[in-house]
């Protein structure tokens, strides 16, 4: 069954059906993925659960709430610049990207806070967060409420990850970093998000994932005929934006969780101002004690 898909998503690339998508901006090519169905990668990878009608949405919105006159610079980056986050992670066939999403951003809070880096554990939240399902799925928010309920979450050291549902062995004394608010940013206007970003530090949020399994390096610019804004399929963190001046494209850094080896060594890039793949929907922080 590999095989055959493997050999179905070769004569897809080889057709050059793929690169006639409206972009020429991002490279494509075969990546780990190409042994799954569309279908398997979807459930495997695409699972963040993302709807808008979720009451806990608005009630956690808050409007922007920023400096005034700040001078934001044109190109910034909290991890190339300020060295806030480590290697990218890698989430394995366990659909756990919320709980990396919300733990990425956790862990760049903790160094900006405390000036040491410090890994914490996805697993406790794929085992224990009994508001969310483990490899099937998350959310921001009930992790982010699951956390602040637990009294926080331990170092990976002492719950290391396996990448597949497990029974929970939690030890609360263990935990390190805690939560001690949590929201969404009521404002889909990237000029803010990118105020936003450039103030509080990197920012979990949701997008429409799906391009990403092609993906070798360069900016996505699909439109939304070709990537939904509106099917937020998957957790990532945000840490910086710029312009890419041979594709003449402002863009959006984004750290995924499918390891240093995939994309630009575990990152990837969409344009900025267009609302690209949803990348401006859902937007979420925290603060930690």
């Amino acid at each position: 069954s590999r095989y055959n898909a493997f050999k179905n998503n070769l004569n897809l690339f080889e057709s050059k059906t793929l690169q006639k998508k409206p972009s020429t901006h991002h490279e494509i090519s075969l990546t780990k993925f190409s042994d799954l169905t569309d279908e398997e990668f979807r459930k495997k990878y695409l699972t963040y659960k993302y709807d808008k009608y979720n009451p806990m949405y608005k009630l956690y919105s808050t409007k922007p709430n920023l400096k005034k006159n700040l001078n934001i610079p044109d190109a910034f980056d909290w991890v190339n610049e300020k060295g806030v986050l480590l290697e990218a992670k890698n989430q394995y066939s366990c659909g756990s990207c919320w709980a990396f999403s919300v733990v990425g951003h956790l862990e760049a809070l903790y160094y900006m806070k405390y000036g040491e880096h410090k890994t914490f554990s996805e697993q406790q939240l794929v085992d224990c967060d009994t508001n969310d399902a483990g490899c099937n799925g998350g959310e921001f928010l009930t992790a982010y409420k699951w956390i602040k309920d637990n009294g926080g979450l331990e170092l990976d050291s002492d719950y290391p990850y396996e990448a597949k549902d497990q029974t929970c062995s939690q030890d609360v004394t263990k935990n390190v970093v805690k939560v001690s608010q949590y929201q969404l940013l009521d404002s889909t206007d990237e000029e803010v998000i990118k105020q936003y970003l450039y103030e509080k530090g990197p920012l979990s949020i949701g997008i429409n994932a799906y391009p990403l399994n092609w993906y070798a390096r360069g900016v996505i610019d699909w439109g939304n005929d070709n990537c939904n804004q509106d099917d937020i399929n998957h957790a990532v963190v945000l840490v910086g934006y710029g312009h890419d001046d041979e594709e003449g494209l402002d863009y959006w850094r984004i750290r995924n969780s499918w390891g240093a080896d995939w994309g630009e060594k575990g990152y990837f890039r969409l344009s900025r101002g267009k609302g690209t793949c949803g990348v401006n929907k859902h937007i979420s922080f925290a603060s930690i004690e």
